[in-house]
């Protein structure tokens, strides 16, 4: 019918979307290994249109490499890894399944290590977005860093945080001097006047794969972490802060700032805003 190939059709045009972000991510890279997490393989209308038959659309088959898929649509094939890790697989205007299989926090500490980059495939409305995490990067971190210090030994080497209304943005680089004293996380948060938090994030870095307590000592992590403001932001004053916290107990580490003064449980302020 019209209406089934209609569907097919645009299914067709966001897998091309989809295809083309990550082979113009990954030609930009080379021949360099990148991680791409969240992937769709394929489609698939909300309700079936037909009692029997397949009904969705393959987009990048899961017994292809990524790799091999940029070199049908570029010439090159670079060494690419995929995997999935607790997609919003029914959150979108079609279902789908993820590319690669499913990976632990074990599993992604090592990984992250052997891959230059690692990106993450959003489905939003307008279709595929492919959005740089972050990387961790071993035996890059600056012996003698300076800057605000979490703990014994998590220097923030260097931030931007920059935002739309709508999101907060922001790219933190740490130098990680000494391991991670346990099950910590960095907590990126809008607070209102009254020191309340509207807003924060609360995974691990680099879209949630990359667990601080696996990283080592010499490496250089950066993260690029995204924060929803909530739809209806009271007017007023408004905080953002960042601090590292324990993921269960959400005691906070205790942190310095770069004169060595101590910072408050809340973290470090980078920056306010007025909600009109």
């Amino acid at each position: 019918s019209v209406a089934f190939i209609g569907v097919r059709r645009d299914m067709w045009a966001e897998g091309t979307k989809l295809i083309d972000g990550i082979a113009d991510v990954a030609v930009e890279h080379g021949d360099r290994p990148l991680l791409f997490l969240n992937v769709p393989a394929w489609f698939a209308p909300k309700r079936p249109e037909y009692p029997v038959g397949h009904v969705g659309l393959t987009a990048l088959p899961g017994y292809v490499g990524l790799g091999r898929s940029v070199y049908i649509h570029r010439g090159i094939q670079p060494p690419l890894e995929s995997r999935g890790y607790y997609p919003d697989l029914n959150g979108w205007k079609y279902d789908f399944n993820t590319h690669g299989g499913p990976a632990t926090i074990a599993e992604f500490g090592d990984l992250v290590r052997r891959v230059d980059d690692v990106y993450e495939v959003d489905m939003l409305a307008d279709g595929a977005h492919v959005r740089l995490v972050g990387a961790v990067q071993p035996d890059r971190a600056a012996k003698d860093a300076g800057g605000p210090r979490f703990g014994p030994g998590l220097v923030l080497a260097s931030e931007r945080l920059t935002g739309d209304g709508r999101m907060l943005r922001g790219d933190f680089t740490w130098d990680v001097q000494k391991p991670v004293p346990g099950d910590y996380l960095p907590v990126l948060a809008v607070r209102d006047a009254g020191g309340r938090v509207v807003a924060a994030t609360t995974g691990y870095s680099l879209g949630g794969i990359a667990a601080p307590y696996l990283w080592k000592a010499g490496d250089r992590v950066r993260d690029l972490p995204e924060l929803a403001l909530p739809a209806a932001l009271p007017p007023g004053a408004y905080t953002v802060t960042l601090a590292w916290e324990e993921r269960t107990t959400h005691q906070p580490l205790p942190g310095v700032a770069a004169d060595g003064a101590p910072l408050p449980p809340t973290g470090l302020v980078l920056g306010q805003f007025t909600a009109p």
